[in-house]
């Protein structure tokens, strides 16, 4: 099977099923540089605007991608990308952070587009130029903060039904994530030509 990894980062995903050839993306050309995923194609774009064939992948995932966009189109870009590249019959699984998160996580959301710190690990930031509006905490470490827009219960539902080639198989809650798994269907709606409507007929007078 070929399988699309859009939004690849390191490759962790890949080779965890020796039957499936992997080819990865990610829009962090750093981290497709320390990819762990040797054996398998990897190159750097943005995810609303994927440079592969449509209908080719037997398969699709987007893992902890749907949660960096900050407005809606960009959002439905990328399911219409993941959509357009598998093939007729084929899967998508879509995860993304959930605003309600299970108990006992280290991340509490009272709002659905927040900021999240993200430390450089001494060994990381080494030689890193560290950007304006990134700070230093009590450690030492440089702390970025990361745009994320947290998604409600439903949410991914209602976006993948602003697609109109999608049928969703399963969705549901996992370890503080929402998921939604849909097919690729051959949709009539995406050839209907809407034909003008009859004009009336005027009645001869006799």
């Amino acid at each position: 099977s070929l399988l699309a990894d859009i939004g690849c980062g390191d490759g962790k995903y890949f080779g965890l099923n020796p039957n499936v050839l992997s080819i990865g993306c990610d829009r962090s050309l750093n981290l497709l540089e320390v990819s762990q995923a040797s054996m398998h194609e990897t190159f750097c774009c943005d995810a609303v605007k994927v440079p592969l064939r449509s209908d080719v992948f037997d398969a699709c995932i987007c893992i902890a991608v749907l949660h960096h966009l900050a407005n809606l189109n960009r959002r439905v870009a990328v399911v219409r990308e993941l959509a357009r590249i598998v093939r007729t019959g084929g899967t998508v699984l879509l995860q993304a952070w959930a605003q309600e998160q299970e108990r006992g996580s280290k991340r509490t959301f009272n709002e659905q587009d927040v900021l999240v710190p993200w430390k450089f690990q001494p060994w990381h930031a080494e030689g890193q130029l560290k950007a304006a509006h990134a700070t230093t905490d009590e450690s030492g470490l440089v702390v970025y903060q990361r745009y994320c827009h947290v998604y409600r219960e439903g949410e991914l539902e209602d976006l993948c039904s602003l697609v109109p080639n999608i049928r969703i198989l399963e969705s549901g809650y996992d370890r503080s994530n929402w998921f939604v798994l849909f097919q690729k269907i051959d949709d009539e709606r995406l050839y209907h030509v809407p034909q003008a409507p009859p004009q009336p007929i005027e009645e001869k007078k006799l």
